[in-house]
């Protein structure tokens, strides 16, 4: 199944209850299709609707919805105790100490729970995602797994990293076998090209290219051909594709994933987001963010060097981030430098900024403008 993953360290979980078996697989008495990049701002929300119960239980209904790519095959029901939270820090106790994710785990949206509202409060719909992490069972033995390897669309900081930790994990951790990682050069090109052979990944071959910018694999837009991939998938033996890139080729994968399961093939599709705009539900930071804030700084003070230069000058410094601002907003307040910051979470006035910006230059003879390429007055 399409399994979407957020970090490297999620990865390699490679388990029936983590996605990486056949659509339709059934966990807990869900059945689950797939679902796309969780963004926040609500795209490819799981919708779950919380009863609240007297018993102290809650009931979590799987709610059907195909809207933007989620697709459940039927409502269901998960039930599950919840244990009086604790007063220091409101912290829930684990179940198990075993070092595994257990199965029908879920990882709810908003985990604030007011256990000071009543019991007669409406039933509300929530969001739930399936928690990611290491499976006590695994879908493929190391010795069974061959891996293949795909970069996508345009740079990011952090995809040698990521290359770099899937193959030292596949072979550390999980015993995956010498010449078992492939990388496709090229991006989805790389499938179609016979000239350009995959790159055999090796603890070796990997070890010192997190300290080389751009991805060691080439990256590309387009050629994709879900027909064409999954036939050269089958002839280089590989069944288990990581892909990193962003929402086009996210989409591509799901793609990949509906052809794979139409031949019948046990193979797993891995998603791995890739924005430095760190607008991925219940992350802290996507790979790429902080060298994205670090970059955007710079590019702050050297817009206020600017501005400072002439009389009543305003520098306008734009930043990535078309439906979050977040990379706009901790570079404004990593350089402490900046008079106005428009993120696309907050619409804002053009005449009420254009008459604080006349009042800056007024009192500092200069200003500094950030705004994310998303922002936008009403």
């Amino acid at each position: 199944a399409l399994l979407v993953l957020a970090t490297w360290r999620q990865i390699l979980a490679f388990s029936p209850s983590a996605g990486l078996l056949r659509n339709g697989v059934s966990i807990d008495g869900m059945e689950i299709r797939h679902s796309r990049v969780l963004r926040r701002g609500g795209v490819g929300r799981l919708p779950l609707a919380r009863e609240r119960r007297r018993e102290g239980r809650a009931v979590l209904k799987m709610v059907e919805n195909d809207e933007e790519g989620v697709c459940f095959v039927k409502p269901c029901v998960v039930e599950r105790k919840i244990r009086r939270l604790q007063r220091e820090g409101g912290m829930l106790p684990n179940d198990s100490d075993e070092p595994f994710v257990v199965d029908g785990e879920l990882v709810l949206e908003n985990s604030v729970v007011n256990i000071n509202s009543p019991e007669e409060d409406e039933t509300k719909e929530e969001s739930a995602f399936l928690r990611a992490g290491p499976r006590a069972e695994l879908a493929f033995e190391g010795k069974e797994a061959c891996i293949g390897i795909v970069t996508c669309g345009g740079l990011c900081p952090g995809l040698n990293n990521v290359i770099r930790e899937i193959t030292m994990e596949a072979h550390a951790t999980y015993g995956v076998q010498e010449g078992k990682v492939l990388g496709i050069r090229n991006g989805f090109r790389g499938f179609s090209d016979k000239s350009s052979p995959p790159m055999v990944l090796t603890p070796d071959s990997v070890e010192n290219i997190h300290d080389v910018g751009g991805t060691v694999l080439g990256s590309a837009r387009g050629g994709f051909d879900a027909g064409m991939i999954i036939d050269r998938t089958e002839e280089l033996g590989i069944n288990m594709l990581f892909i990193v890139g962003g929402d086009g080729t996210h989409a591509a994968a799901g793609k990949l994933d509906e052809e794979a399961e139409r031949r019948g093939l046990k193979m797993v599709v891995a998603g791995i987001p890739k924005t430095i705009d760190n607008d991925i539900k219940l992350m802290d930071r996507t790979f790429g963010f902080e060298t994205a804030v670090q970059e955007g700084v710079r590019a702050i003070k050297v817009a206020k060097v600017e501005a400072k230069s002439a009389a009543n000058c305003v520098g306008v410094v734009k930043l990535m981030g078309r439906h979050s601002g977040f990379l706009t907003a901790l570079a404004t307040l990593s350089s402490n430098d900046v008079d106005v910051c428009l993120v696309p979470e907050v619409p804002y006035s053009l005449p009420r900024l254009v008459d604080h910006l006349r009042e800056v230059c007024k009192h500092k003879g200069h200003a500094v403008v950030t705004v994310a390429e998303g922002a936008q007055a009403p």
